[in-house]
């Protein structure tokens, strides 16, 4: 529960960065790349707690071996 409590906290405080960098800067073609950036790292943030349940359920495969069937014998 706490690891969810520190996501939020985390996602929260990426958005308010991410929206006071936009807020900070002129309008012109940088602007456009500071969202572009600040929108992979939100996207990231919000993937990597939905990533670690699936690998949690497998904890002595790859996740890409888990997807692909792949076994270790082979």
């Amino acid at each position: 529960m706490a690891t969810w409590w520190d996501d939020l906290r985390r996602l929260t405080a990426l958005t308010l960065c991410a929206t006071m960098v936009d807020l900070m800067m002129p309008s012109g073609s940088m602007r456009r790349y500071a969202r572009l950036v600040s929108g992979l790292i939100l996207m990231y943030t919000l993937l990597r707690p939905i990533l670690a349940l699936f690998t949690a359920s497998l904890p002595d495969q790859d996740l890409l071996s888990a997807l692909l069937g792949v076994t270790e014998g082979t």
